[in-house]
This record gives C-alpha cells, structure tokens and sequence, in this order.
C-alpha cells in the first residue's frame, strides 16, 4: 500500500460499553382462575394446526414439544388437549351458504333446537371420546352473532331474513313493529341456540374449558382506514355490547378471542396497539363472568400473517405471544389452516420458523411466565397485597356504561354473602396465617359519605333515591334525599368497616387499610396562590370517618400529582397537607399508637400515565428504577436510618421539628458516595463474557458511571440545556438558547464535570447535544421549531416588525447565543479537565445523506456545507477533538455508497481538523455502531467494517468509538448475538487493521506516527497481506496473528 508519514497518534480505539436493561415485573393476581390445562405451567401455546400428514406423508417431524408446545397426538385438530367444532362439526348449525342457500333453517328461530343438541351430542362423542377429557373445546361458529346490531355488512342476511319471516307471520304489521319483532325473535333464538349448546359440551365433558371461538371481540379495527390516528382502544359501544353478553360469559368455562394479524400491521406500532385492547377486554369479561372463579383467556393466534405464508416478524411475536402473556391471559392458541401441511415445501417452511424464532421465542415466553409465576406469585402476597373491586368478595359498583355489578350500591347488595366470599378472598391472596406485609382494599368507585360522591360518582346518589322512590309511596324529595342519604351510608360503612376487620381477623399481622384514605381533596392547584392546605370542611368530613379509622391498622393516602403541574412548587405543598392531614389522622383514633401511614406515589403522572406498550417506555422505567428513582430511594432510607440509629436509638423515626421547613431526610454529600454495582455488561446478568481486549479502552455510558476514559456529558448530564419538545411544542429550560440561564448552567455544568470526571486524567471528553444546531440555517425539518420560537419571541417583543425583519433579528440573537453557549461550554469543560480531549458528537458534519436519492451518488459533501463548516472556525478553535459520526443506515449495507459515505464524511473532519492551525491537526475520533443505525439486530459484516473502520484507519483518523445502545444487551439472546458478532467479525478485524498499522507504523514511521494514504480518494487500505498473516483462533479461544 502506498503510505507516507505523519502526525504523531495519540489514542487508537475506544469502546463504549453497552447498559444492560432488564424490565421490573410483578405477580399480577387476578380473582382465583380455573386450574390450568397443565400443572404448573401458568402461560402455555397450544398448536392448533393440521399438521399431521407433514410427519406422515412427507417424514417432516415438527418435533413441537421441544419448544414446550401443547399439541395433540398427530398434530390433529381434535385430541385430549384442543378440539376445534366447525359449524359443520357439532350439531345442526343453522347458516345461510355464500350463495344464500339456508342450510339447517338458515336462521337459529328456524332450526329445531332439540335436533340440533341431539345432533351435538352424537358430535361431542364421536369427536371427544375420553370423557375425562381436559383440553380446550372450542366452539367456531362464525356465521352470524347473536346481538342483532352486530350482524353487519355480510351478516346482514340474518336480519333481513328474519325480517321477511315475520313479515310472511305478520304482513299488516308495521315495518318498525316487524324489525323489533324479529329482533326479538333472532336473539332469543340465537341466545338460546348457543347457551344450551355449552351446557350440553359441559355435561358431556365437564372437565373441559369451553367457550366460542372469537367471543369476547371488540371490534377495534380502525387500523385499516386511520393508521396514523388509531390508538388500539375498543370503541365504548362494544364494551357495553360485551356486557350484554353476560349470560354467555356466565355458560363459558374459558374464553377465545383473536388476534389474528393482517400484513398491513407488520411491525408496526399499531400491532401492539389493536392486540394489547382486544386481550384486555377478554380480561375484563374474564374477570366479570362469574362469582367463583375469573374465566381462563386463551388467545387465538396465528404463526403467519392472515391470509399469507408469510411469518410472524420477531417483534410481532412479543406483540402476539407476549403481550398475551403479559396481560394474564392463560395461554395462546396457534391456528394454522390446511395449507401448512399441504406440501413438503410448506412443512419445511413451517419446521424452520418453529425450529428459529417462534419456537425460541415460545420457549423463552413460557419459562419466563413459569419463573415469574414461581418466584412472585408464590409469595403469596408476604411484602404488599392489593385488593380491587374484583378480588375482594361481592363489591357493588356501576361500570362506565352505567350497569350494576352486585347490585350496584351496597344497600343493594347482601353484606352477609360478600363477607362469605371475601373471607375466601382473603385466605386465596394470602394463604399464609403469618402474613405481615400491607393490605390495601382499593374500592374507588364510590365514597361512603353522602356528599363526597360528586361528578361520576353521583350515580350512586341517583341510583339511591330511585330505590327509595320505588319503595315508598307519597314522600317528599326531602324525605327521599334524607331516606336514600341514611341508607346508603349505613350500607355503605357496614361495608368497609367489616370487610376491612375480617381482613384483620384472618391476618392479624397485617396491616390493613383502604387506598386514598384519608383524602383531603386539595385538588384546586391551578388556583391563584394556591397553599395546599386541606379544606376545612374536608377535614370535618374526615373527623366523621372516625369509624374507619379506628378500624383500620394502617393509612395509604395518595400524593399523585398531574402533568400539568409538573416542577411546581405547588406540588410541594399539594403533598406536604395530604401527607399532614394523614399524620393527623393517624394519631386520633382509640390505638395507643399511631397508625402507620404508607403513601402512594406513582412512576408517572396522574394524568399521563406511563403505558407499557412499548420497549421505549419499558426502558424508560427500567433506567428510572434503577438510577433516578432507585438512588433517590437508597438515598432517603439510609439517611433515614442514620437518623433514626443516631437520635431515637433504632426506636422511632425523625420527623421535621417545624413541619413548615425544608429539611429533608437526604444523606450529606461530603460523608456519603451513592454507587449503584457494576452490572452493565452480559456477563452479570447472563453470565456472558464479550471478549473487549482488542479495544484499547472500555468505558461505560451509564448515567452513573463516573472516571470513565470515554466521558459522554448527553444533554441531561451538563448543565441546563435549553430545548422544545418537538411533538407538543413545550419549552424545557427556556427552550432556546437566548433564554437560558447562562449563570445557572456553567454552575451546574461544574457540579456535572467534577462527578463524571472526578480525576484530571487523560481520555475523551464528548458533549452530545443534538436538539438544535448553533447555525440558524441548518435548524432544517423537525428542528425549523427553534427558528419559529426565535421569531415569535422577537414579534412578541415588538409587533412593529414585519416578518422578514423579525425572522432576521432572531437569526442574529439565536446564533449569538447559541455560540456563547457552546464555546463557553466547551471552555468551561477545558478549564475544569484539561488532560480530557475535549468536542462535540456530529461535529463536524456534512450532510451527504442524499445516498437513497440519488443515482450516481459520489459522497461529496455539499460545497454549502463546506462552507458552513468554515463558519464554524470559533468552535473549532475552541475544540481539542473532533467527534464525527459514520454510522451507516441498512440501505448502504455491503455498498460501494457505504465507502463513498463514510470516506467523504471523514475527509471532510481531517479537513476541518486542520483549520484552527494548519501546522497541527486536531485529533479525530470516528463514532461507529456495531449494527446498522436503523436496524440494531442486523450487525455489520467484513465489508461494511472495511467501509468504515478500513477507512477510517487508511484516512489517518485517531481512534474510532464504537458506539452501542441498550437494545445490544437487553436479553439473553441479543447477549449471545453480540458476543458471537464480537467474535466472529468485529475482533478478527480489529486484529487485522490495528497489528497492519503498528506494521507500518514501524517500518516506516519508526513508531513515531501512523500510517495515511498518499491519495485520500484511493482504495488502499491498512490490511494485512494475506499472502504474508493468518488470523487463527488459538486453543484458549482467543484470536491471534500469524506470520
């Protein structure tokens, strides 16, 4: 290769080391469920496929139960584990033909019901012989629905069909009065036909879990006329159609919606979305069906996309499967059609994606769910237990649409029956005699005092007074208001008092108490000069509780706070008088102590609360438990300690002498260092080692980390940096630069630099921020938000000013304080750690991103961007390092264009690196990611290092940064997938560039620089030639260079 000497180097490689992110679960119990088709096994996947002529006819074995599938022997669609009955299989099923033909009478008030459950008899034997039988029996009986409103589009036929029946029975009738008969007529059948087939399959095989395919549905299909609006929510009116089911959620032994998955949805956000609301309202019926046990949910599925041979991506498996399994659904079904086992092409098709990502995945969703079940659930609540509505004996209570669940109000409902239920409750929950942890009974539908069931809750108000104008003749409003008013506070308390001490009969230790009492309602924080104190009639109506209170052995009022109020001092005094009206309540009751209080706070906010639909979101939560929240945590309760150690002799807790003061139970910074353990990597949570010798240094990114080589100061770890969020338009800090405060950002940017950096050592010194870019033109696209703000402060100031004046009196101000805060940032950072190399990531840049546009794409670097670039000759002066990025999207993969991206991008910063003076050339230090930036599970191959790492080295860059995210290490899997890329590709490769430019570097530098292309546009590149150099992997397992 043709070489020539140069500068001296400095630092040859760094590795940023990967956090590892595992998402916090909890045991979520439902009310008591049926026991599950295999012991033991809390989620399973049931293969409901007729696959059995693959093995038969065309010797492809699925070998299904290594993945821990539940199937039937031969893989039939009938067996002791699942049977599936068609409409042709159970019973005369009455339907009409796609051509109309009525087949069994066509409509159900057609049909013979008794010949049809003779008929289904016959069927269920012949089908299910073992009548010991356990599996799923499932109904599929698609051809009308049994709520008339719900026969639409192709279905219509049972609705006009009915309507010329009744028409023929009643020909004067009117056509409104023939519509309501037939109606009437169609679902009594229809309810009829369905309710006495199951109980004729559950007196046939008592054993099994029946139910009808497809019920519960909510209808949320809206993905396919508005997929940029659509939230995934069931449309209210389903919900309501649902509840009118009832008496066939009341006959079911389980329940079967769908989740089948159009192509359209692939990979799509939509996809958990429309899956995440069709299982939660399967849950919700589940959980409302019966009094004795919560039905067992089973998720029909399918493998591939509806109506393809096409598989399910590996991201719409946890969408499908393990959003399933997440929700608390029992378990999945996998459908498959005929076709699966058609061909031997197609049983292949089907064996390879069961051998690789279903079954994979299969095996990792059921051992998890085993694992959780073994380790949470079998706790049997020793820590926290939380009783809803659901789970705690007979609760009355209107749903939203306005239908009673026992009663509806608890002077409806027998106090006598739900404290018989409750009692079992209680025992199920809780099985251990010696529990000891908090009880809490969540009952928030309605208040037990008259008067504090306003807004939503006056339906409770209303429901009352109906009851006892129903019940009474000739009584005034008067004497209704006061009658209902007694009446249901009496019921009411009788209630909550006796509930709560049956809980404390059953678990004595525990301590027992309803969720938001006390209440204070001091929810008036909008208010001008709000104070937070409770108001006054507030704390009478809670002195009125007193019966509560003393029957209670513990408080958990509520400090959630909303969004809206988010960084306000408000927030401060919303908690500090909910905190202290609790304390007072705690200390009034006949106890000889106070009662403990425990008050609940939430990770989100009240009126936006953190969803789980998402992996962003879940690592959000992981990040904030682990660092914010949980070092915050640690912090409190060790300082707590101290106190209590120090002042009451371990025998009491400190509390403010003046409840009005600011002091805080926090650790003093000077005597305490909170360090969370080094488990980032997969070795300590998989015990995986990732072999990161052939980099020269490795640091982590870990908010927490500190002292690294590689520091890496993001916008929320240096100072205040000013932004606007891009989607709601809300300013953080000021929101742009002209508004911060400077003095408050170099004070905390100090505190910032001394905790990242503690020591002067040498090493990288990187600021990230990317919201805006400090020249006014290039804030193009989703950035344009900061060239708006910047203008309409300006107007705002003086409206004199056109448009064009303003926008150019914005440019000015923006640029110049944007250019302040830069340079000053990087001054101040060089002042504080010199030894550090210090500079911006993605700077410089050169915007040659046109490679998807553009045909005889070149890579050059706009001749404007060249230009910008030498606008920035202050930052540059105030740089000592330069951080470009040559990440590389998917579409470049194994391209020529890759080389011409990458090679013109770093010629372009070895440019730049040479502007503050031309006889010393700034250090350059490349940022690179493993895998491609748009598709972090496809890695890098040889040729794509070479477009990158190759070039770098052979253009004469200083070092390369290699750069991951927390999706690297996020499981067992992506561990394993990394290490074997690591080792496969990335280290030999290092290997061959790092040992070929020593090479060089002593034969023709003597060691005393590095290596560069005579021709920066060449195709040489610093490789071993592999005529002379082996890269072998030695015994130990470690790669090594021969030659």
């Amino acid at each position: 290769m043709h070489v020539m000497s140069a500068v001296r180097s400095t630092i040859v490689m760094g590795w940023l080391a990967f956090m590892f992110l595992i998402l916090d679960v909890s045991c979520q119990q439902f009310k008591q469920a049926r026991a599950p088709l295999l012991q033991h096994k809390p989620f399973i996947v049931v293969w409901n496929a007729p696959t059995k002529s693959c093995r038969l006819r065309f010797k492809v074995d699925l070998d299904l139960s290594v993945f821990d599938i539940v199937a039937n022997s031969n893989e039939t669609l009938s067996g002791p584990n699942v049977t599936i009955f068609y409409h042709t299989h159970l019973g005369h099923y009455p339907f009409y033909s796609d051509d109309g033909t009525p087949v069994n009478g066509g409509l159900p008030q057609n049909e013979s019901l008794n010949k049809h459950l003779n008929k289904a008899k016959t069927d269920i034997d012949k089908f299910i012989p073992f009548k010991d039988f356990k599996g799923l029996g499932v109904i599929d009986w698609e051809n009308w629905r049994p709520q008339w409103v719900r026969n639409w589009g192709s279905k219509d036929i049972y609705r006009n069909k009915s309507k010329e029946l009744m028409r023929k029975l009643h020909p004067h009738w009117s056509n409104r009065k023939v519509e309501k008969e037939a109606k009437e007529e169609f679902e009594k059948a229809a309810h009829n036909f369905m309710n006495a087939t199951l109980l004729l399959a559950e007196s046939q095989r008592p054993n099994g879990l029946w139910g009808f395919y497809l019920f519960p549905d909510c209808y949320n299909y809206e993905y396919k006329q508005h997929p940029h609006k659509y939230t995934g929510e069931c449309p209210n009116i389903e919900h309501v159609r649902n509840d009118h089911l009832l008496w066939l959620w009341k006959e079911s032994t389980a329940l079967y919606p769908s989740i089948y998955l159009d192509y359209e949805l692939k990979s799509t956000s939509n996809t958990v979305k429309f899956v995440h609301y069709r299982v939660k309202e399967a849950m919700r019926i589940a959980s409302i069906a019966r009094n004795d046990f919560m039905l067992p949910v089973f998720v029909y599925s399918r493998p591939f996309y509806a109506y393809t041979f096409q598989v399910l991506s590996e991201v719409d498996l946890v969408h499908t499967i393990g959003e399933s399994a997440a929700l608390g659904a029992a378990g999945v079904v996998l459908w498959g059609s005929s076709e699966y086992g058609r061909s031997k092409s197609n049983c292949l098709a089907v064996k390879k994606y069961i051998d690789g990502p279903l079954g994979h995945y299969i095996i990792n969703v059921t051992s998890a769910a085993k694992l959780c079940s073994k380790a949470l659930c079998k706790k049997n609540g020793q820590n926290v237990t939380i009783f809803y509505a659901n789970r705690l004996g007979f609760y009355p209570f209107y749903t939203e649409q306005g239908l009673p669940v026992n009663g509806g109000i608890p002077q409806n409902c027998s106090l006598e029956t739900h404290l018989l239920k409750a009692d079992e409750d209680i025992k199920f929950y809780i099985p251990s005699a010696d529990f000891s942890g908090l009880a809490i009974i969540d009952w928030e539908y309605w208040r037990p005092q008259w008067k504090r069931n306003w807004h939503k809750k006056d339906i409770y108000k209303r429901k009352s007074r109906e009851l006892i104008s129903k019940a009474y003749i000739n009584v005034t409003a008067e004497q209704i208001e006061h009658l209902a008013q007694d009446r249901f506070e009496r019921s009411a308390m009788a209630f909550m008092k006796q509930t709560v001490e049956l809980g404390i009969q059953n678990r004595p230790k525990g301590l027992w108490g309803y969720y938001l009492y006390p209440d204070c309602h001091n929810y008036n924080l909008h208010e001008e000069n709000y104070t937070g104190s409770c108001p006054v009639l507030e704390s009478l109506r809670n002195d009125e509780l007193f019966w509560l209170w003393n029957s209670s052995t513990a408080l958990f009022p509520s400090v959630a706070i909303k969004k809206s109020h988010a960084d306000s001092i408000n927030n401060l005094h919303f908690s500090r008088f909910r905190v202290l009206e609790s304390m007072r309540i705690a200390s009034m009751t006949s106890m000889d102590y106070d009662l403990p209080t425990f008050v609940y706070t939430r990770l989100g906010y009240r009126d936006d609360p953190l969803s789980f639909l998402s992996m962003h979101n879940c690592s959000k939560v992981n990040l904030f438990m682990n660092y914010e929240l949980g070092l915050y945590i640690t912090n409190v309760t060790k300082a707590a300690e101290v106190c209590s150690e120090f002042l009451c002799q371990n025998n009491g807790r400190c509390v403010r002498k003046d409840w009005q003061a600011f002091h805080y139970l926090h650790l003093h910074p000077n005597s305490y260092m909170i360090q969370p353990s080094n488990e980032e990597l997969c070795k300590s949570r998989y015990g995986l080692d990732l072999d990161l010798k052939y980099f020269q240094y490795v640091s982590s990114t870990l908010k927490t980390a500190t002292n690294q080589t590689v520091s890496i100061f993001y916008s929320d770890r240096f100072g205040i940096y000013p932004t606007v969020n891009e989607i709601t338009g809300e300013s953080f800090n000021g929101g742009l630069p002209q508004l911060v405060n400077l003095k408050k950002h170099y004070e905390q940017a100090k505190k910032d630099v001394d905790f990242y950096i503690p020591y002067d050592n040498p090493g990288l010194a990187v600021l990230d921020l990317e919201d805006w870019r400090p020249q006014w033109v290039r804030n193009w696209a989703e950035k344009d938000i900061y060239r708006r703000y910047s203008t309409d402060l300006v107007q705002q100031r003086d409206l004199t000013l056109t448009f064009e004046e303003a926008y150019h009196v914005a440019k000015d101000e923006f640029e110049q304080a944007a250019t302040s805060y830069f340079k000053n940032s990087l001054k101040l950072g060089k002042s504080l750690k010199h030894k550090r190399v210090w500079g911006y990531y993605l700077f410089p840049e050169c915007y040659n991103h046109d490679y998807s546009q553009t045909i005889n794409y070149t890579g050059r670097c706009p001749d404007i961007e060249l230009e910008r670039n030498n606008q920035l000759q202050w930052l540059w002066n105030e740089s000592t390092a330069l951080y470009p990025s040559i990440y590389l999207e998917i579409i470049l993969k194994a391209s020529p264009k890759a080389l011409l991206f990458v090679r013109h991008r770093l010629q372009e910063a070895m440019r730049v690196a040479m502007l503050p003076n031309p006889s010393y050339s700034l250090p350059v230090y490349a940022y690179t990611q493993p895998a491609f930036k748009d598709n972090n599970t496809e890695y890098l191959s040889e040729i794509d290092y070479v477009h990158t790492f190759g070039e770098a080295a052979a253009l004469g860059v200083s070092g390369i940064v290699q750069w991951g995210s927390l999706n690297f290490t996020k499981s067992m899997d992506t561990c394993v997938a990394l290490r074997s890329h690591i080792e496969k590709t990335l280290n030999p490769y290092i290997l061959n560039i790092t040992t070929a430019t020593k090479l060089c570097s002593a034969a023709l530098c003597k060691n005393k620089g590095r290596c560069i292309r005579k021709n920066w546009n060449s195709s040489d590149y610093l490789h071993l030639n592999p005529q002379s150099f082996e890269i072998q992997r030695a015994k130990g397992g470690s790669i090594v260079t021969l030659g």
